[in-house]
């Protein structure tokens, strides 16, 4: 049970950083919606109050959560750790299985 929760929390950590994975805006009208987080986006932010005129394409990542409409996509947020955990739980079961083989 502990290690369950220890799994989850690992996944957690994992998908909720992938937000500051930079992503590139091709056009102005892109900042009205840029969505973060990896696998399935699962953050959508309003960044078009931020940024002058400027040559695009460019690279945002997370903004302020004050100055910037923020929605957060909580079943895709659900979806996302569930993948993390179950490569988290193969990886593992994984280096378990080459473990026994290779040093009995």
């Amino acid at each position: 049970m502990v290690k369950n929760i220890f799994f989850f929390l690992i996944a957690f950590v994992i998908v909720s950083v992938t937000i500051y994975i930079p992503v590139t805006v091709y056009i102005q009208e892109d900042l009205s919606r840029v969505e973060l987080g990896l696998p399935l986006p699962f953050m959508a932010q309003n960044q078009m109050n931020n940024h002058p005129p400027i040559p695009f394409p460019r690279h945002t990542n997370l903004e302020g959560f004050y100055n910037n409409a923020t929605q957060i996509i909580w079943h895709y947020l659900l979806i996302d750790v569930i993948v993390v955990l179950g490569i988290l739980k193969l990886s593992v079961s994984g280096l378990k299985l080459m473990r026994r083989r290779f040093y009995g």
